[in-house]
């Protein structure tokens, strides 16, 4: 597995849960 790949996969998890304000800070 990519390094890449997991952070990619770590910022999609991030933002499933994440509300709006606080992704759009982050």
């Amino acid at each position: 597995m990519n390094i890449a790949d997991g952070k990619r996969e770590e910022q999609l998890r991030l933002s499933t849960y994440v509300p709006e304000g606080v992704k759009v800070l982050l």
